[in-house]
Order: C-alpha cells, then structure tokens, then sequence
C-alpha cells in the first residue's frame, strides 16, 4: 500500500521563530474507510493497494480547536507514464501508447475532495467530514486532464492502456483556504485557475487565464478567464500550488510553483522568478501580481542538485495583510521565507500577457523564519499519515508534502527576457537558510527572469 506523508505545518508557520533542531515530527495515521481506495490490478503487471492523500492542502479555520483542519486532495493517483514499468510492472509502450508524457489513473472515477481532519492522541486522524467537489447541478467532477490548447495538457491512460477522454471539468487541487461565510478556494495547476466553491462542495465559478476559459466550454460550472493571460505559460504539472487567505479575508494570494515556461520549456529549466498573485476578494479580480525569486538549488543543503527548476514551491500561508510565508523546498530541504508585500506598488497596463504590460514589483523585505529543516521522507508501505510539528497557532494555513505516486522599497520593471543582474533593481535582500544558521545577504546571482 502507498504511503502518503502530510505535514500540518500552522505550527511550524507560524511559530517557526521559536523553531529548534530539537523540534519532533508526529506522525499520524488514517485509517478510515474512506481514505482506502482498494486494490488495483494493473493488465500484465503488479497489483497496488492505494489510498487516498489528504494533505495537497490544508488550513486551520480560525477558533477551531488546533487538532482540527480542512484537508484537500489532490486529482487522485497518477503515475508517470515514463515510470510505469518499475511502478505498475507494464512498459509504456503498453500502458500509454508509448507516450512517456502522459499520466497513468488508476482510479479515474477518482472525485477530488475536502476533508474534515481530526487528530487524536492515538495517533490516528479521523475524517468528520467529506466533501465532494460537484458541478453547478451537483453532478461529481474527476481530477482528470482539461482539454487545453492555450496551455499545456497531458494525456490519460486506464490500468488496461486505453486513453481516456479529456474531462473539461477535471480539477489537479492544490491550494485550500476556507472563509467565515462556509466557502472555500482552491488552487488548481491544470488551468491554472483559482476555484471558488460553495460550503457543499458544487462548483460557483473558477477563475482561469483568458484563452483558457475558451478550451472549457464544455464544463458544467461557470469558467472566466480573469488572471493574468500569461499564466497560461505555466510549465505543466507547475500551475498554482499554494494559496492564503488575509486575516481579514480582503484578499486571496496564490503563488505559482515555479516559474513559467516563457517562452519555452528551455527558459523554465533556468528561470529563477516566479509569481505571486493578489485577489481582492469583494470584486474578485486581480489587484496586484508579485516577483518571487527562488533561491539557488545549491542551498539546499541536503539536496546535491545544481538544476534550477529542482527548485519548487509547495506552500504559501499568511500571518497578516500582505504579510506572507513561502514554503521553498527541493526532497529534503526545506525554507520557510517571510515576505511583505506591503513596500511594494505592483502596477501594470494590463494583464494581456504580452512583454510591455507586465510590470511588477519584488517585494524588498524576505527574511528567515527558521533553521532549514529536512523532512522525513514519505514511507511507501503503510496506510494515510499525518504529521504535526508542536503548538498549532489558530491563524495559520498548512503545509504539505506532495502526494505523488511516481518516484516519486524598490519598483521592478519585468520583462520576460530580463536578466537579473548585480546592482540591479530588481536585485534585493534574501534569506540564506542551511541546517546550522540562518544569514541574510544579497541575492546577486545572475539568471533569467521568466
């Protein structure tokens, strides 16, 4: 049975100041009947037993007790067609038509959800509460692939070879915040999109880049394409990964997990600037769009990696009004950055995507939160796991590991050739973690900015 490792990181968000290399990881394990999706047998391959992973999201709704979240799932098992022979014992050529790019689905009936957790002192976690996500008359969704031609897409196979039909409707769910008022928002990277849904689980709108909204046509819930035109560069499988909510609930941040493929894949491998988008949630439109930078992979001190794009966002909370936490991570190390938003005017002409109507602001502050921390890598032999570092602040979202089944005051103008150069406006103060001491020097490290 594949094991999935979840980290409830309110803790380790919020409190991470006071963090130490003495802090413990619990580990929690669910074992509910829900979560046990069954034996799968692949055609001339292995049999696996999967589960559900509950942890591609997570938050903590203010006033609720600290042993309770929200829980989001992903788009249900998938497995890289390119592994399919050492996971499921079947060669590509069979089970994907020979198409290494393509994803394998196990369960393609598979209905992304949100789940209630609670975490108990046996060591267990219980779902209290299970909500499938619907379309507008209620109808289940899948977390199958769109049928994109402004973005990247990816072909689906079944356990038997057969490719199945691109689902309009398909969600990849990443990101979860929940408001006072019962309704959630959810960061999606097929689109990639931020999805609005109601306390029930239908679908009330998902926002999507223009263009995008076109391919959807066919989805039984309403699509508007309203961000920025050029998300639709995202590299795939590297759409929006993490959200957070304001204090306050004025707005929505989501954060893209890597850096876009622009104008190409070969950009991507080597682009260091990602980005942050602002959502004022009273008209639900994009106010403000934000240069993340991404720190080197030779930092990461536990990984021995020198590629750019091995570098990834997995998680994004916030502690105030443009006051944000990114989570920053290769396998094994893992940064905790605090960002302000607040310093900085993001401004631009317009969100066409094009090269003159982007222009966007770094924010000038980005300090350390904590020592680096390695996590415990995710076992693959057992039942759903949980794991909670100690003191689960109430106004914090969560972190997570990936539930993967394959082996798995400065202003700055951006345009998507600009290099980043030492001395530059775009240059500024970034946090320097290692698993001994934290410092603060400047990032002058020549790379492209996409």
């Amino acid at each position: 049975m594949f094991r999935y490792s979840l980290l409830i990181a309110t803790g380790l968000l919020a409190s991470a100041a006071a963090a130490n290399a003495g802090d413990m990881v619990k580990v929690f394990e669910g074992k509910d009947a829900k979560l046990q999706l069954g034996k799968v047998e692949f055609a001339g391959g292995k049999t696996l037993d999967l589960s559900v992973g509950v942890g591609s999201g997570l938050f903590h709704v203010p006033g609720d007790p600290a042993d309770e979240f929200y829980g989001l799932t992903d788009r249900g098992p998938n497995i890289d067609c390119s592994a399919s022979e050492e996971i499921t014992g079947v060669p590509t050529a069979q089970a994907c038509g020979g198409d290494d790019k393509a994803k394998l689905f196990p369960r393609p009936d598979f209905v992304p959800s949100i789940g209630k957790l609670k975490l108990n002192e046996d060591g267990t976690y219980a779902t209290t509460d299970w909500i499938e996500l619907k379309d507008a008359a209620g109808k289940t969704i899948t977390g199958l692939s769109n049928p994109l031609k402004a973005a990247k897409t990816e072909a689906a196979y079944d356990t038997n070879g057969k490719q199945l039909p691109f689902d309009p409707n398909g969600l990849d769910t990443e990101g979860l915040v929940r408001l006072a008022d019962g309704t959630f928002w959810i960061g999606e990277e097929y689109g990639p999109s931020l999805v609005h849904v109601a306390a029930d689980g239908k679908i009330i709108e998902r926002l999507v880049p223009p263009g995008v909204d076109k391919d959807l046509s066919g989805a039984t819930y309403k699509v508007t394409g309203s961000l920025p035109a050029i998300l639709a560069k995202r590299q795939l499988n590297r759409g929006i990964e993490g959200i957070a909510l304001a204090p306050d609930e004025s707005a929505l941040y989501a954060i893209v997990q890597n850096p876009l493929a622009n104008p190409d894949a070969d950009a991507y491998k080597k682009a260091v600037a990602t980005r942050i988008l602002k959502l004022d949630l009273k008209s639900q439109q994009v106010v403000g769009e934000y240069v993340y930078t991404l720190d080197a992979p030779t930092t990461f001190k536990q990984d021995k990696s020198d590629k750019q794009s091995d570098v990834r966002i997995s998680e994004l909370s916030a502690v105030g009004v443009d006051q944000l936490i990114v989570l920053e991570r290769i396998a094994k190390t893992t940064k905790l950055q605090a960002i302000d938003l607040s310093p900085v005017r993001p401004t631009f002409s317009a969100l066409t995507g094009t090269r003159s109507g982007l222009r966007q602001a770094s924010s000038k502050r980005r300090r350390p939160i904590s020592r680096a921390k390695e996590l415990p890598p995710s076992p693959r032999n057992s039942g759903s796991t949980a794991a909670t570092m100690p003191s689960c602040p109430r106004r914090s979202k969560a972190s997570r590991s990936r539930t993967r089944m394959s082996s798995s005051s400065s202003t700055t103008t951006i345009s998507e050739s600009m290099a980043r150069r030492p001395g530059s406006s775009a240059s500024r103060c970034r946090a320097r973690l290692s698993n001994t001491n934290s410092t603060v020097t400047p990032a002058n490290e020549p790379g492209p900015m996409r």
